[in-house]
């Protein structure tokens, strides 16, 4: 019978390196790695233990399961699920890897009633997932030889299971698959706390963050849609608009398609060969500028006010995507990653954390009020 087996296996680690180069001066050092591992087996609940008895290349089977360079097993039956019995048979697989490394270096420095903040973050991802059917299809189908009209299977005659067993079926196959996507990511930051008084604190910032485009480990097996491609289609000479008005007399108000007289554009294009050597999957925007302010105002030694705002790009990593925007499950560095989200943090009298810098450090011996004052 049909089962289905998840398994998810992640870890993450961390370097961090803070080096104090003066009473007023801190750089941060930091490196970060990670992978998640998340299989599948039975997906759906079509997955059956081998069986050493079985040897489906010695059963009547269509040559696409005999002759099948997908299939990596004979002891598995193709699954079958007939309504009113249980599923059985099949051997669906699907895999997903997420392998994550980033480092970042960050500067901050005090000058009087000012703490300037600076930072800069390089991060990789890389994807991959494997799926298919180890039976080497999907599932098998009845064919329909037992309905009462042979060119007409409603599914409200005949019997499935006789269909099987009388021969009369068909196959389903989408083929097993890699997707490798793979690309850079970069973030940097601009800040200062100002320090304007005993009871206002003021802080101004910029972030730009870059999702970088991705492309696959094996390019050549990449597909793009090419909005751009011009007349991929034309019509014959011999052919024109009068022949479907003439047999559909309701079009006959309608003017003549535009692709009849520029032809076609688009197309879905494959990518490293020599009319499209790009191997990018897409492109992306560089110019994702993040401005932020926050204010915090003491109104006595129990009560602080807080305000903030800004532009927050969260990007496909952000949201969690791969490049086809399917939620995968993914590694998040929160200890190393420059955080985008914007939240309230500190003392009383310290700076609104906006996500601009990954931590408020304070020096040896001082709090970050002391710093900032």
């Amino acid at each position: 019978s049909g089962q289905s087996t998840t398994t998810d296996n992640d870890w993450l680690g961390s370097l961090l390196y803070n080096w104090v180069i003066s009473p007023t001066a801190i750089m941060n050092l930091h490196l970060g790695f990670g992978t998640t591992k998340l299989v599948s087996t039975g997906v759906s609940g079509l997955g059956s233990a081998p069986d050493p008895s079985i040897n489906t290349t010695q059963w009547g089977f269509d040559p696409l399961i005999v002759s099948n360079n997908e299939r990596t097993t004979s002891e598995i039956p193709p699954a079958l699920t007939i309504p009113g019995y249980t599923p059985v048979g099949g051997s669906e697989f699907d895999s997903f890897i997420t392998q994550t490394s980033n480092g970042s270096i960050s500067f901050i420095k005090a000058v009087k009633r000012h703490t300037f903040r600076v930072g800069y973050e390089q991060y990789f991802v890389r994807f991959e997932e494997k799926g298919g059917d180890h039976t080497g299809v999907a599932w098998v189908n009845p064919g329909g030889g037992s309905n009462e009209f042979w060119n007409n299977i409603d599914g409200l005659t005949g019997s499935p299971l006789a269909e099987l067993m009388m021969g009369s079926s068909n196959f389903f196959q989408w083929g097993n698959w890699n997707i490798t996507p793979f690309g850079w990511n970069q973030a940097a930051y601009a800040m200062d706390d100002w320090k304007v008084n005993s009871k206002l604190t003021v802080q101004m910032g910029l972030r730009w963050d870059h999702d970088g485009a991705r492309q696959g480990r094996k390019p050549q097996g990449s597909l793009m849609y090419d909005i751009n491609a011009k007349n991929v289609i034309q019509a014959n000479s011999s052919w024109n608009w009068s022949q479907v008005t003439s047999a559909e007399p309701g079009l006959a108000g309608r003017p003549t398609p535009q692709w009849l007289i520029q032809g076609a554009t688009g197309r879905t294009v494959l990518l490293d060969t020599k009319e499209y050597p790009q191997k990018n999957l897409y492109t992306t925007d560089w110019l994702n500028f993040e401005p932020r302010i926050g204010i915090s105002y003491q109104l006595n030694d129990k009560t602080m006010l807080h305000a903030n705002g800004g532009i927050v790009y969260e990007g496909l990593s952000g949201l969690s995507t791969d490049y086809f925007s399917f939620y995968y499950n993914t590694t998040r560095i929160p200890s190393t990653r420059f955080p985008r989200s914007m939240a309230n943090t500190g003392s009383a009298s310290s700076a609104i954390n906006m996500g601009l810098a990954p931590f408020l450090y304070s020096l040896p011996g001082q709090t970050s009020d002391s710093i900032l004052q």
